[in-house]
């Protein structure tokens, strides 16, 4: 399907402010930096910026708020917009997780997701679909041995077809979780399958294997590095492989934490360039 018989809906209405908004991403963390030296007397609380799940839940009673925004640029947000390329921003990128001891739960939601076609000069903007996330321990670590949980979960549809943010399809999600976190490095490794929704042919999906590779190497000023994707591909109409690659900066308190980090596409439909901004922070649980 071509870019000019994919549908549109309400253009005349798209603001001129929504295009390229990279500036705001900037802002976030300029904002983040300046606010970091009060972030050193918190405790740990690693979340974002990771897409690779941790294999450790939150502690009983802990939760965790994550906020963070993120840029992409030469882009095709959904394969439902042909050849379609532009600049996509997620701002703010929200997400919240309680632990329950050997299980975590976790809710998320773009508040406010902007796409910037190169081609048409048009701008489409929604609010992004919800995730719920689901990690049960099965193994947790000891010593030099991994930690071990497994994860579910869904995507509710709230992005419209019609916009090509979003597909009107929900989706489920399970993987295995490998991980050791230690006060200096820590890595994580995620392998799971995706069942997508197909919103081009009635009763059909499409199952594709998920992976993920993370580590942090530094105590409160931290190097991060993350490589995500999925793969296997059989779809006929659509183009849903992906894999992107990330690497930044940690700072690390005893209750937040800031990340800013950059973002390369790894495959045609992943993107180019990119960057991402966000905070955690952990409250609840033992002082």
């Amino acid at each position: 399907m071509s870019r000019s018989q994919a549908p549109r809906k309400c253009s005349a209405r798209r603001p001129a402010e929504c295009g390229r908004l990279f500036p705001l991403v900037a802002l976030s963390a300029g904002m983040a930096l300046l606010a970091a030296p009060r972030l050193a007397r918190a405790q740990s609380a690693e979340g974002r910026p990771f897409r690779t799940l941790a294999a450790a839940p939150l502690p009983a009673g802990t939760q965790a708020l994550d906020v963070g925004a993120e840029y992409r640029t030469s882009v095709n947000p959904e394969p439902l917009l042909g050849e379609a390329e532009g600049d996509l921003l997620g701002i703010p990128e929200l997400r919240y997780r309680i632990g329950f001891g050997r299980a975590e739960l976790g809710v998320g939601v773009t508040g406010w997701r902007v796409f910037s076609d190169d081609l048409t000069k048009e701008d489409d903007h929604e609010v992004g679909d919800i995730e719920f996330m689901t990690t049960v321990a099965i193994l947790r670590q000891k010593g030099g041995r991994p930690g071990m949980s497994f994860a579910v979960g869904a995507k509710l549809p709230n992005a419209s077809d019609d916009t090509g943010l979003g597909t009107d399809e929900s989706d489920v999600f399970g993987a295995l979780l490998l991980g050791h976190e230690g006060r200096t490095n820590a890595w994580r490794f995620n392998v799971g399958l995706a069942i997508l929704g197909d919103p081009l042919e009635d009763a059909s999906q499409e199952d594709m294997l998920t992976y993920g590779f993370a580590g942090r190497h530094g105590r409160r000023h931290a190097f991060i590095w993350e490589i995500w994707g999925r793969a296997f591909d059989s779809d006929d109409h659509r183009d849903l492989e992906e894999a992107t690659a990330r690497a930044g900066y940690l700072y690390k308190g005893r209750r937040a934490s800031f990340d800013i980090a950059l973002l390369k596409g790894l495959t045609d439909n992943s993107g180019d360039l990119g960057a991402s901004t966000g905070a955690t922070w952990r409250f609840g649980g033992r002082r």
